[in-house]
């Protein structure tokens, strides 16, 4: 199941190659992915695995609310600088 989300994800960020504001997201969402099959299944508890699902999911809704038009509001609910976001997905 995780091979088909990886595949997944990768081939939106394929298709998505021409809206530069959603890369990132993506980008972010297939690392997320790629280290939670990396640590599947032995080296995952319940809190990692999914500490790791949200870490996919919230680029995921940044980048659905950029392709829509809602960027202001996904920019105002994320932590401000880029330390902040990297230890909210770290899970610190």
């Amino acid at each position: 199941m995780l091979r088909m989300l990886l595949s997944e994800l990768q081939r939106c960020r394929r298709e998505a190659a021409p809206f530069k504001e959603v890369r990132q997201s993506l980008d972010t969402a297939v690392y997320h992915c790629g280290l939670l099959m990396a640590q599947c299944p032995a080296a995952l508890d319940r809190q990692l695995c999914q500490h790791h699902l949200e870490a996919i999911m919230a680029p995921l809704k940044e980048a659905t609310a950029q392709l829509s038009g809602n960027a202001n509001r996904t920019a105002v609910s994320r932590a401000s600088s880029p330390g902040q976001r990297l230890r909210s997905w770290l899970g610190w």
